[in-house]
């Protein structure tokens, strides 16, 4: 990579930086008129990309930041008021930049930006004289860059860059998938040092043990990001959603100072865009039918993340009509999916409206309607290793809770053992592991239950699982004498016991990649390979805990086949 396109990425990522805080800048004023600080803030992210666009020769970039600086020169000097045509305009001519931006960067022609240009200057010029004012191609002053002072505004902050420095998130993948090799390799030199029975060599191996396990610390905290860095694109998002369907809405964000993996927070982006967007078109009624049925006129979204244990727990929730139960039941009686008089509970629904292509839109917006969102949502959560939850109640709102956890490239696991393999479960989602009678196995339901602490919870046996290959054709077996190696798993709030036939200890496991054979049941959710070298199939305690039935793509939640039978 040449010296001029390491600047390119560099000006880049500090520009996009800017043209955030431009947005979040207009907002405010947009809800503030009289905020100063907001508008000088905005002035000041545009001038600084101007300069640095300068500085690489970026002249279309240049040349639109200085049309937009000028405007906002405007209402600095109160020739103009702030209002929502003026922060319409300001909108849009920064979405213009951040593409000229993008695209120059790319080594692409720009777009043209002739036509916002022009709309700022019949904005500038309108109810003056035109010769009183400066023409649309003025060239802006090349010599400033992006630290020089601005008459009249107050200094920029200094940011303190002498202790940050930007990183290629692509280095921090490599360092953690180093990381976690070196734990590979610290797990077989344990395993040979106990081997040899040579104390020094013990002692030497528990002091790498410590430096691996402190090296694993920093390592996963060097890739955590503070979630408003994702959560600061919605407000926009929002405001815009709702002019578009004609609605009042209000945005509420709690907790953004949450941390989260990278990886994590820039692969759950795309589906928390499609949960508020369905939030705005489907969720929040127009401002008359609220006030009709008693509700303030302006709709409310809450957006919040919270950590609970070794998860991140994100929450999308609105006061909206909530979801339609009869119009999503009438619907998945036709395609087959329910019984007629079906009464789903919330999880059933969850999993009928996740389907793909599954919507009771009556016609397609530019905001929804595709029946593509919440199954994009699930399907992206849950390849995390993460759960989705939904309540909905008619008038009231509906809730929508994402639970993930904090990184996923190291994590302990039980390891057990099943026909002779091994596997391994997140210890995250295990609760116990423990031995039971197999005379105590209850037969109901046309499956297993065993009672663990006090409830009644089915049983999965993994050896029938994997043997049958396919969960259709599973068929309950007599319940048979002597001890059974249980092992309970939690998620999402369902709870499962599954059989295994030894229990082989914890171990802290690099979850890999793991795709599927055609044909294969989709209980993994990755692999790793094992302190003695050998791999192991990491399972997906997701998908064992919706049971074995749905274990199948095209089969429903096994509460709802159960209803059915």
């Amino acid at each position: 990579m040449s010296r001029q396109e390491k600047y390119a990425k560099l000006f880049a990522a500090e520009a996009r930086e800017h043209l955030a805080e431009t947005d979040r800048a207009l907002l405010t004023l947009e809800q503030e008129p009289g905020d100063r600080a907001s508008l000088d803030a905005a002035f000041r992210s545009v001038h600084t990309i101007k300069g640095m666009a300068a500085a690489m020769g970026y002249d279309v970039a240049t040349r639109l930041a200085h049309n937009i600086e000028s405007a906002l020169g405007e209402l600095r000097a109160g020739a103009r008021r702030v209002d929502s045509d003026a922060i319409d305009l300001l909108l849009a001519s920064a979405d213009c930049l951040g593409q000229v931006v993008d695209a120059t960067v790319a080594g692409k022609a720009p777009p043209d930006p002739a036509p916002i240009v022009e709309r700022l200057v019949r904005w500038r010029l309108a109810e003056a004289s035109a010769a009183a004012r400066p023409p649309a191609t003025a060239e802006p002053e090349r010599a400033r860059g992006a630290g020089a002072g601005l008459a009249g505004a107050p200094a920029a902050p200094r940011r303190s860059d002498a202790s940050r420095v930007r990183v290629d998130i692509r280095r921090l993948d490599a360092l953690m998938n180093l990381a976690g090799e070196l734990t590979i390799v610290r797990d077989r030199l344990q395993a040979l040092a106990r081997a040899s029975g040579s104390e020094p060599l013990q002692e030497l191996v528990e002091q790498a043990d410590r430096l691996v396990a402190e090296l694993q610390v920093h390592v996963v905290e060097s890739r955590m990001v503070p979630v408003w860095e994702v959560f600061d694109r919605f407000p926009r998002l929002v405001r815009d959603a709702a002019r578009a369907a004609t609605k009042e809405v209000e945005l509420v964000i709690s907790g953004k100072e949450m941390e989260l993996d990278r990886s994590l927070l820039d692969a759950i982006a795309d589906p928390l865009v499609h949960l508020i967007r369905n939030a705005v078109d489907h969720g929040i009624e127009l401002p008359k039918a609220r006030q009709a049925n008693g509700k303030p006129r302006v709709g409310r979204i809450e957006l919040s993340a919270r950590r609970e244990r070794s998860r991140v727990v994100i929450v999308v929730s609105d006061d909206g009509r909530g979801i339609d139960r009869g119009a999503v039941t009438e619907k998945a009686c036709r395609e087959g999916l329910l019984e007629e008089g079906a009464d789903p509970t919330d999880q059933e629904l969850l999993r009928i409206v996740a389907r793909p292509g599954f919507s009771t839109a009556a016609q397609v917006t530019a905001l929804s309607g595709r029946g593509v969102g919440l199954n994009v949502v699930e399907e992206t959560v849950r390849g995390l290793g993460g759960s989705v939850e939904l309540r909905s109640e008619s008038g009231a709102g509906t809730t929508i809770r994402l639970e993930l956890p904090l990184t996923l490239a190291i994590v302990p696991a039980l390891i057990v053992e099943v026909a002779g393999q091994a596997y391994a479960l997140p210890a995250t989602f295990t609760r116990e592991s423990f031995e039971l009678d197999g005379a105590e196995v209850e037969q109901a339901h046309a499956g297993e239950w065993v009672v663990w602490r006090n409830e009644r919870v089915p049983l999965t046996r993994l050896s029938q699982l994997f043997a049958d290959g396919a969960a259709e054709q599973l068929e309950v077996r007599p319940a048979r004498a002597g001890a059974l190696r249980l092992v309970a798993l939690e998620f999402g709030g369902r709870r499962r016991v599954v059989a295994v036939d030894r229990f082989l200890g914890e171990e802290e496991v690099v979850v890999k990649p793991f795709t599927a054979p055609r044909g294969m049941i989709p209980v993994f959710a990755g692999a790793t390979v094992r302190a003695d070298g050998r791999p192991a199939l990491v399972l997906d305690a997701g998908r064992l805990t919706l049971g074995a039935r749905a274990a199948t793509p095209d089969v429903l939640d096994s509460a709802l086949s159960s209803r059915r039978e």
